[in-house]
């Protein structure tokens, strides 16, 4: 008997399902890694691009916003726009790397690289990606600043590292249309991560519909990327070229929240982070998610939460080391 299929929310919302189909990639160029520990490079911005990473074995850190950084385990993939420089490390806190790790060409859009050293490796994809223009390409832009899914069940979890060894088998073989069959895989894993991870995100006021809306899901992006700037519903609605009034109405209607209380959102959530995975002081993280005062951040956290940052963190400790 065949399995049930899931339940899918991006199923049930036509206007996110056409824009999923219209998803292509124009072309793609890879570098498959293998980097033994400690290692850290810098990937600067390329506009109008967007960085694959695909961990085969090992794990590997990769960390748009400082205080945002993921993991990524085997099987994991994570999906950064071009617009975001980052690092790529072994760690969170491995030294920036002062060599280029060994580069070796295979064609115009593929190398396989290695850095040597005493820790433990990671192999990985990492690919530079050229979306096609179309709805498909708004939707990438306003997703955050990473996005990282892992597959859930069986079956994509056997397919996934299949589809990358298929990508460098391409590559070295160089058979006919090698580059065109190695974007169209490439297509495959960004079309299965933008939506799983729409099927997986707990995104708070209703964002997956804000995507579809071209002013009001770019503001959202921008609060995801910058939740600590100074917002106001006036630059907010100036940056969407909309009046204040019908950027407010216009926003509630499409993400069933106001842009301050997203605002506050994003800010908790990326403070709850920042308690969960950093030693930082809660001093030093109110300021960092855009919080004026320590108090002020304590009483918002506390509404939030119904406990204060620090319980918080010492409840979260205590629970990943039961673990």
């Amino acid at each position: 008997m065949s399995p049930e299929p899931a339940a899918s929310p991006v199923g049930d919302r036509p206007e996110l399902r056409d824009t999923l189909r219209s998803l292509r990639l124009a072309s793609s160029s890879f570098l498959d890694a293998s980097l033994e520990a400690p290692w850290r490079y810098r990937r600067e911005e390329e506009p109008g691009s967007f960085r694959l990473y695909v961990v085969t074995e090992g794990e590997c850190v990769v960390a748009p916003i400082e205080g945002m950084e993921v993991t990524l385990g085997p099987g994991e993939l994570a999906l950064v726009p071009g617009t975001m420089p980052h690092d790529v490390a072994s760690s969170v806190d491995a030294p920036r790397s002062t060599s280029e790790p060994l580069r070796h060409p295979v064609t115009d859009t593929f190398a396989a690289v290695a850095e040597r050293g005493e820790g433990p490796r990671c192999r990985l994809l990492m690919g530079t990606l050229e979306i096609a223009p179309g709805p498909g390409l708004r939707v990438l832009r306003q997703l955050p600043p990473v996005i990282k899914v892992f597959p859930k069940d069986e079956l994509a979890s056997l397919w996934v590292p299949a589809t990358v060894r298929m990508i460098v088998r391409e590559a070295v073989d160089r058979r006919t249309a090698s580059d065109e069959v190695m974007t169209r895989l490439a297509d495959l894993l960004v079309l299965f991560m933008t939506r799983t991870w729409l099927e997986q995100a707990d995104y708070d006021g209703g964002a997956p519909r804000a995507w579809t809306d071209e002013r009001i899901g770019a503001v959202v992006a921008r609060i995801h990327a910058m939740p600590a700037e100074p917002w106001t519903v006036a630059d907010m609605a100036a940056s969407a070229g909309m009046s204040r009034s019908a950027f407010a109405a216009r926003f509630a209607e499409v993400t069933d929240t106001t842009p301050l209380r997203l605002v506050a959102e994003r800010r908790l959530a990326l403070a709850s982070h920042m308690l969960r995975t950093s030693d930082d002081t809660v001093a030093a993280i109110a300021a960092r998610c855009g919080y004026g005062s320590g108090a002020g951040f304590g009483r918002a956290f506390r509404r939030a939460h119904s406990t204060s940052p620090a319980a918080y963190r010492r409840a979260a400790r205590t629970e990943g080391s039961s673990e």
